[in-house]
């Protein structure tokens, strides 16, 4: 009977346990005033949110697992999204797009996603601002951007795989196009840069129908006005230029 009694019981228990979650439960609480719903959306998968009065949130989506997107017209934001994930939204700024910081279950995946837009987001991800390095320069600022990117990895040790492969293949992209196109483009760059002297033209067609060498201009005061076709007040301007 007591065998009876305590199989029944482990029974009971594992009846009781719960089932793993096939759904995604989102929630957190907007800073921007008026907004009603949010969009939703990835792979075959859009779903609209409903905003409270108080810009509190709360739904549950069944996804396929990968990157999603939550927007609000033009403002969006792009997260991992996975089936048993918990997540909750804490919204640094009024705009999505401010940033955004993640708690709950799949946290450690989101945040580091969202250090990594940081980074693509800043001067960091600025090919121009290695390419008008000197070397020296160059090879420092580039070891401090992958050290800052491998800190990233470090803290997330239990990144999706597919967060894994696909920041591999971000980072392999950026960073052989940056080392691949240093030479050519420092040349380029540095060789027009403010202070550098002009590069030599021969005998280009004037506003008067002649001739004009980089050479007429020497010792001479230059001016320059450069203005679009479409712009009316550029325009408008020309008199007080053949007046000068």
């Amino acid at each position: 009977m007591k065998k009876i009694i305590l199989l029944l019981a482990v029974i009971a228990i594992v009846s009781c346990k719960s089932e793993p979650k096939d759904y995604v439960t989102l929630s957190g609480k907007l800073k921007t005033p008026g907004v009603e719903k949010l969009t939703v959306q990835g792979r075959d998968f859009t779903k609209e949110i409903f905003v409270n009065a108080d810009g509190t949130f709360s739904d549950t989506l069944k996804v396929t697992n990968g990157v999603h997107a939550i927007s609000n017209g033009d403002d969006r934001i792009t997260l991992f999204l996975k089936n048993g994930y918990d997540l909750n939204l804490e919204f640094k700024g009024e705009r999505l797009d401010a940033g955004v910081s993640y708690k709950g279950e799949g946290a450690e995946t989101n945040n580091f996603m969202e250090n990594k837009r940081g980074f693509y987001m800043s001067d960091n991800a600025n090919p121009k601002s290695y390419f008008t390095l000197d070397k020296a320069a160059f090879d420092a600022k580039l070891a401090a951007a992958k050290l800052e990117l491998q800190g990233y990895k470090d803290k997330a040790k239990n990144l999706d795989s597919l967060i894994v492969a696909m920041d591999a293949r971000n980072d392999e992209m950026f960073f052989g196009y940056i080392e691949s196109n240093y030479e050519s483009m420092h040349e380029t760059l540095t060789r027009l840069a403010k202070g550098k002297a002009s590069p030599v033209f021969v005998n280009y067609e004037n506003f008067k129908g002649g001739k004009t060498s980089l050479a007429d201009l020497k010792g001479k005061y230059v001016y320059m006005d450069i203005w679009a076709t479409w712009c009316a007040p550029c325009k408008a301007e020309i008199p007080f230029l053949k007046a000068l």
